[in-house]
């Protein structure tokens, strides 16, 4: 800008541009309009005094040729010219503006702007600078906005003075710097508030956005399903923003709410806007849903450790407490602003920075429960009826022009996954809804499918199955859990599931012409092409991942069912009916982890021989948290299908734990450091497996001995297995003495003693 300023009536010339475009860059610049560049640096020279090549950049060149001559400027500095855009209000052309494309957030200038992608941050560059709005952003950015004047605060929440109609009739960027004014002050009050003490003149607008400008929520529910991507969702998070904001007035909260969930119960009509709309409000729901009231940033907690905290003060001097009158709030399109007439002030504390913070000690700013409670209740009635709409999305997914469909279906899913998950916190009586509609959605697994869907189907059925964190700690398991995972099993028992799997082909590379092709195999002798075979396809490894963990959760849940039926009845039992019925689920069980297993070796190629311990390992060696709750599994599943008197010695070997635990230190390279960091660390479930293998090993150390030495794992198994427990529990013991571990860590102590006890008994022996 600084430079055609100085130069305003010199042309541009643009390589490899149209003389057309050339014409109007130089226009727009001779009526003082921006020309917005991308910087380049000049290619390396070995000599300084060398002369320039032949092929530099115009612009580049003119540049360098004035900066040598002036010897003021820099070379890097020097601007090459590729975006343009005319002075705010000039057209590029004579007619009207041609009609903003669906995904184009400007059409200001289309035709001057010289571009690769029409990317969100390129196309924000040729938007004209309001300096009023950047003064707004730096007080935003500085989380404080004491100081600020009142018309400057009003900014926030207008484009353009005077801007007047719909929100869905402005232009896509002006739609977009409202709703990010917006969000970026959400942004700033929301961690203010976990912290409790926000400032004075940021809660002011967000008060006067709950009640004197709450009518603009309604208009920005209405752009969920605006043809522009981009406004779609800024208007979800400003929305999930919102309703997180004004949870403490929950009569607002709920009723703001209401429109959002109601986007998922009208699926009546299939068309490109009522995807979006689900789309957006499954976001807005997950981000509800997901929001954790008392998380933290980092750098935060950091400087929370040098400034001590002040004491909030009594709740009888607490404004908002002594001063909250829901009648008031209830008047959603009031007038009312934060003080009423006579109110004293709110208690502050200035800063040195001359901030004015709030402290905010009412419960309702803080817990955000009571909008999840609501959200769930509005939803599980319908449940069932939204599952079933959202199932014939799935199966017509490909009739729905472009990627839409499979948009709408990943964020239903997604959000599905949140409410389910023990990470929610949710209550199980809420929570239970949810989990019934499961073996509906489970049908839809098929090879027609797209893969992103299949994986986030999988995803979805694993969190329900939450073995290492909830159910393995579980004496009775839910029905529907136990039910939902008894179709996987005789699922996988009749090969169905794994022939569902969507598979891909194998793409070759990349030729000398740069075409990338498909590789065509011939019938060996002949030139004709061979048919494809299962053989000749690829799999996902994470698709193949999570496959692989929810059968083994699925087959561990089905094998503790087994085991807590029949805990009351002996082998003895006179029951022959029952004692029938658990054989019979016994065999399913063996059966389906041998076509689990026949499959794994076929699809990743592995020796017949290769034991499944082996191929555990190898398959989820890049997932930590998805191999400690498979080793999980098959020690739960051998623990409860050996208790009769092993009845199937062939399934326990298969499934041995102490060839997992092996294979296991062997990927680890025998590092006691790394199963301290795994018992430390809250990722993973290796507490749970390492308290149950070590009870296993104590109860069953002849077999332990005898596995160690017959193990192909490599020689001394035994004696490295050993040496990495006793030094395990040399580290555990020191923390402990220096009071520095995270938690009770004793039972596992005590065990470890048992063992080395065993282990030296043994060895003397």
């Amino acid at each position: 800008k600084t430079y055609f300023e100085k130069n305003p009536s010199e042309k541009i010339p643009l390589v490899g541009c149209q003389d057309e475009v050339a014409k109007e860059v130089a226009e727009v610049t001779q009526k003082g309009g921006i020309v917005m560049v991308l910087r380049r640096d000049p290619a390396p020279s070995r000599d300084t005094d060398h002369p320039v090549m032949a092929n530099e950049q115009p612009v580049t060149k003119r540049q360098r040729i004035e900066s040598k001559s002036t010897g003021t400027e820099d070379t890097k500095a020097a601007p090459p010219d590729i975006i343009a855009s005319p002075p705010n209000g000039a057209s590029t052309s004579s007619g009207s503006p041609p009609q903003t494309p669906p995904d184009e957030p400007d059409n200001i200038g289309a035709r001057a702007e010289i571009r690769i992608s029409p990317s969100f941050p390129d196309l924000l560059k040729v938007t004209p600078v309001d300096e009023e709005l950047v003064d707004v952003h730096q007080y935003l950015i500085k989380q404080c906005l004491c100081g600020m004047s009142d018309r400057l605060m009003r900014r926030l929440f207008v484009v353009e003075n005077g801007k007047k109609g719909a929100l869905r009739e402005w232009p896509a960027v002006k739609s977009m710097q409202f709703l990010s004014n917006i969000q970026l002050l959400f942004e700033v009050y929301l961690p203010q508030n976990i912290k409790g003490f926000v400032c004075l003149r940021i809660l002011e607008a967000c008060e006067r956005l709950l009640q004197k400008d709450i009518a603009l929520i309604d208009e920005i529910t209405q752009l969920c399903d605006h043809d522009n991507r981009f406004v779609r969702f800024l208007a979800g998070r400003v929305l999930s923003s919102f309703l997180l904001t004004a949870k403490k007035y929950m009569n607002v909260a709920s009723m703001k709410l209401k429109p959002i969930v109601e986007n998922f119960v009208a699926m009546d009509v299939l068309d490109v806007p009522t995807m979006h709309r689900v789309a957006i409000s499954a976001e807005i729901l997950r981000r509800i849903v997901e929001w954790k009231d008392m998380e933290e940033h980092p750098l935060d907690e950091e400087d929370d450790e040098d400034e001590p905290q002040p004491q909030p003060p009594p709740l009888e001097n607490n404004y908002f407490a002594a001063h909250y009158n829901p009648e008031m709030v209830a008047a959603a399109t009031s007038s009312g602003t934060l003080r009423t007439p006579g109110a004293p002030h709110p208690v502050v504390r200035v800063t040195e920075t001359g901030c004015q913070l709030v402290t905010v000690t009412d419960s309702e700013s803080f817990d955000s429960g009571n909008l999840k409670f609501d959200m769930t209740e509005m939803l599980k009635e319908d449940w069932p009826s939204i599952v079933e709409r959202m199932s014939t999305i799935i199966v017509n997914w490909n009739e729905m022009p472009g990627n839409v469909a499979e948009e709408c279906i990943l964020a239903f899913l997604a959000f599905w996954e949140s409410i389910i998950s023990v990470r929610a916190n949710l209550p199980i009586v809420q929570t239970f809804y949810f989990h019934e509609p499961l073996n509906d959605l489970r049908k839809l697994l098929s090879r027609d499918v797209p893969a992103t869907v299949y994986k986030q189907m999988l995803t979805l059925f694993n969190e329900s199955l939450c073995y290492g964190s909830t159910l393995a700690l579980q004496d009775l398991l839910p029905k529907a859990t136990c039910s939902f995972a008894a179709q996987i099993v005789l699922q996988v028992r009749r090969g169905w599931l794994v022939r569902s799997l969507p598979q891909e082909r194998v793409e070759s590379q990349v030729n000398f012409t740069g075409r990338r092709g498909q590789n065509v195999e011939y019938e060996e002798g002949t030139l004709i092409a061979r048919v494809p075979t299962e053989e000749s396809r690829t799999m996902d490894k994470p698709l193949l991942q999570k496959l692989v963990l929810l059968v083994l959760k699925s087959v561990a849940v089905t094998a503790k069912e087994v085991r807590s039926d029949s805990s009351d009845s002996s082998i003895e039992s006179t029951d022959f009916q029952a004692v029938q019925d658990i054989k019979t689920i016994e065999e399913s069980i063996r059966d389906a982890l041998k076509k689990l297993e026949d499959f794994m070796k076929n699809i990743m190629e592995l020796h017949p021989e290769t034991h499944f311990s082996n191929i555990l390992v190898r398959l989820f060696d890049d997932q930590d948290d998805y191999l400690i709750e498979a080793m999980v599994c098959t020690l739960d599943v051998t623990v409860n299908m050996s208790f009769r008197n092993n009845a199937f010695p062939e399934l326990v070997a298969m499934l041995n734990p102490v060839y997992t635990f092996l294979e296991f230190l062997k990927a680890i390279t025998y590092s006691h450091d790394l199963l301290l960091d795994l018992l430390i660390s809250n990722e993973t479930c290796f507490l749970l497996y390492l308290l149950r293998f070590l009870k296993y090993i104590r109860l069953n150390w002849p077999m332990f001995v005898t596995s160690c030495q017959e193990s192909s794992v490599g020689t001394n198994c035994l004696e490295k297995a050993m040496t990495v427990l006793i030094r395990l529990k040399m580290q555990i013991q020191r923390l402990v003495t220096m009071s520095r571990f995270p938690y009770d860590i004793g039972p596992v102590q005590s065990l470890l003693r048992i063992c080395e006890g065993l282990y030296e008994g043994d060895g003397l022996s």
